[in-house]
């Protein structure tokens, strides 16, 4: 009977090698939207549609205060909701740079400590993976809460023009 063979690893160079052949271990991240882009982006909502709507059948009704008031509603949302997502863009920007995942591998027959960016795919010899990174867990939590106020934000803002609306009448 044979005895198991030890584990080594891949060699130092072998794993430099790999490197420069595959690249490092990470996703490619979409560039960042500009803030003209966000804050456009916030007039893409269904409400927000509905709500200039009825400010351009306010303005063909002649009732230009009825629409000034949506409007300046419609721009007040729309800054709210640019504030929540630039902010949030910058967050998680910050918490990416300052992670650094690593992991504990074998190379020439030593536990290494690297960078889990450099981890190379034949790597099969991982004594510790990384941990997750805090980033994915605060971004569902900013996800979650931007996605609760701009919920909140618009049911209030359609309920007072609708409101409003019945006042005027």
């Amino acid at each position: 009977m044979t005895s198991p063979k030890p584990v080594t690893g891949l060699s130092a160079s072998e794993a430099s090698r790999i490197l420069t052949e595959v690249g490092t271990n990470e996703l490619a991240l979409a560039p960042a939207a500009s803030s003209v882009a966000l804050f456009v982006r916030q007039f893409a909502s269904p409400v927000i549609c509905l709500l200039l709507g009825a400010g351009v059948v306010s303005v063909v009704l002649g009732e230009v205060l009825d629409a000034g008031a949506i409007l300046a509603i419609v721009v007040i949302n729309a800054i709210i909701g640019f504030v929540q997502e630039f902010r949030a863009q910058r967050a998680v920007q910050s918490l990416r740079s300052m992670t650094a995942p690593r992991a504990r591998v074998m190379r020439n027959g030593n536990s290494v400590m690297v960078l889990a960016l450099v981890l190379d795919p034949p790597e099969q010899d991982v004594l510790m993976r990384p941990p997750r990174s805090p980033e994915e867990s605060m971004l569902g939590r900013v996800q979650w809460r931007f996605i609760v106020l701009t919920g909140v934000l618009q049911a209030a803002v359609t309920l007072s023009v609708y409101l409003w609306a019945l006042e005027t009448r």
